[in-house]
């Protein structure tokens, strides 16, 4: 078990240092936005690490770094947003980039999308109507966060560390992983609310009040 976490270390390293590219100086971006508190956010990007966490307002903080062939796309609907990063098909995915930081008010309910190619992704004390996280080549980590439907956690090539609020008698829960350890029972529970683990590394969840 132990060669094989290793190796997986190893390969998700490599995939890393083959990605380095020189993008240019990052120039520092900071967005606010009104939203609602059913707000639909949506965020999509290739490479790069995601902080999602609660603002002190009630407003939505956003703050990245463009790059000469990075850019970053908000569109704004029906009080929610999307985030969508652009990459020049010419240039190659990677480099050391900054990543996204979003703090949402706490007011927030909404739904809550989350996807990356490579990076990691980490989200606290996030409450929402549903919570979709998914890394291709990353950790996940989530601390105190909640959902009153489903929570759907994804890592591809990674692991998935965190807390979730409540029981586990409140979820069904279906998990798997490949070649770590798994804290879940997978289908188990008979809940209202759905939690789906899955990751090709260690799965190590536990519930909170």
């Amino acid at each position: 078990m132990k060669n094989n976490i290793n190796l997986f270390a190893l390969v998700f390293v490599t995939i890393l240092s083959a990605c380095q590219v020189s993008l240019g100086d990052p120039v520092k971006v900071d967005k606010v936005l009104a939203i609602s508190d059913t707000a639909k956010i949506s965020i999509d990007m290739n490479i790069g690490d995601i902080t999602i966490g609660v603002s002190t307002d009630d407003k939505a903080h956003i703050t990245y770094y463009e790059y000469d062939r990075i850019k970053y796309e908000i569109t704004e609907n029906a009080g929610g947003f999307t985030l969508k990063q652009n990459i020049d098909k010419n240039s190659a995915n990677g480099g050391n980039i900054k990543g996204v930081t979003i703090l949402l008010p706490s007011s927030f309910k909404g739904t809550l999308s989350t996807k990356v190619n490579i990076g990691a992704i980490n989200v606290s004390d996030i409450s929402a109507s549903s919570i979709n996280l998914s890394s291709n080549t990353g950790h996940i980590f989530v601390r105190n966060i909640s959902a009153t439907t489903i929570i759907d956690l994804f890592a591809k090539a990674g692991h998935i560390y965190g807390t979730v609020k409540g029981s586990k008698t409140d979820f069904k829960t279906t998990s798997s992983t490949t070649i770590g350890g798994n804290s879940l029972t997978p289908n188990t529970g008979s809940g209202s609310k759905t939690l789906n683990v899955k990751a090709n590394g260690i799965v190590d969840i536990t519930f909170a009040p």
